[in-house]
């Protein structure tokens, strides 16, 4: 089974999220970045934390190492 080391949603708008509820149910996932934007209640951090997924909401300056390389979150601001 094919699986997703990362998964990122910028922000909580239906065009950018809507998509990733039925990645989340049929694909594991390793880490889901979330925007600070997304409250806590949204469906998308619901599915999250049903499927068991831990997630963050890092903001700007937050540096992580992901797999052989790094990832850097360049906004929006803490």
């Amino acid at each position: 089974m094919e699986a997703l080391e990362v998964l990122v949603a910028t922000h909580p708008d239906a065009d950018h999220y809507g998509g990733l509820l039925r990645v989340v149910e049929e694909i594991p996932v390793g880490l889901a970045l979330l925007s600070p934007a997304f409250p806590r209640d949204h469906p998308l951090v619901e599915a999250l934390q049903a499927r068991g997924v831990p997630f963050r909401f890092p903001g700007a300056g937050t540096a992580l190492a992901i797999g052989r390389g790094r990832l850097g979150v360049l906004w929006p601001q803490a």
